[in-house]
């Protein structure tokens, strides 16, 4: 662990870990601190939950087949909603729509909806949704030594997009950037991620899927 005396964030950590769960607004805002940046702290959240390393917990959870969102949100008092479901990286990993499901997401109201079927529509909406502060800390402390290492040293990035497009080349090499072998953009995105672990968010490389899906697979 950092040295809590000398470290801002680790300060921040100090006052977290005397709680089990917090609200996603509070990790976003512990986080933040540290990127300077608070969409970037939603994506490295977002990325831990679907890479099974950050806890997540929600009051209520349901699903609707309404098509359109608002509908679907309006007619939540006429659900018989699970309660207190502990969120493992499954549940993360069905959504079948995440980049977009996560532009949906109100963190402030602990408020999470998931594309749970694409065609016909079927959304999951998770409330109260809190998380687990012990993988909130590790996250930070993962994240200064990150941003650390890169004060005044060579971009990290640099080497992150070269591992990202000898992913795509070795996709291409097994000739698995296909439709009979990718079914989504987002199932592209977690074969890249699978080969490299420390690749970007989904959202800052979305364009790039978009371009391997146009050029590669759709005209496969």
């Amino acid at each position: 662990m950092l040295d809590r005396e000398t470290t801002p964030e680790s300060a921040d950590q100090a006052d977290l870990l005397d709680r089990e769960w917090i609200t996603p607004s509070e990790a976003v805002a512990a986080l933040a601190k540290v990127y300077g940046n608070r969409a970037v702290a939603k994506d490295a959240l977002a990325d831990l939950l679907l890479d099974g390393q950050l806890k997540a917990r929600a009051e209520r959870s349901w699903f609707s087949d309404e098509e359109y969102l608002v509908h679907a949100w309006r007619d939540r008092e006429n659900v018989n909603p699970d309660e207190n479901v502990e969120l493992t990286q499954r549940d993360w990993m069905d959504s079948e729509d995440w980049f977009n499901d996560l532009n949906r997401w109100r963190w402030p109201q602990a408020r999470f909806v998931l594309t749970h079927v694409e065609s016909p529509r079927q959304w999951r909406f998770l409330t109260g949704v809190t998380l687990a502060v012990k993988d909130v800390s590790k996250a930070i402390d993962l994240a200064v030594r990150a941003v650390s290492t890169s004060k005044g040293g060579p971009n990290p990035d640099v080497a992150r997009w070269a591992r990202f497009w000898m992913a795509a080349v070795q996709l291409a090499q097994e000739d698995k950037l296909v439709r009979t072998r990718l079914q989504s953009k987002g199932q592209l995105y977690n074969e890249l991620k699978e080969r490299d672990p420390t690749t970007f968010s989904r959202r800052a490389v979305d364009s790039w899927i978009d371009m391997l899906w146009d050029r590669f697979v759709e005209s496969s």
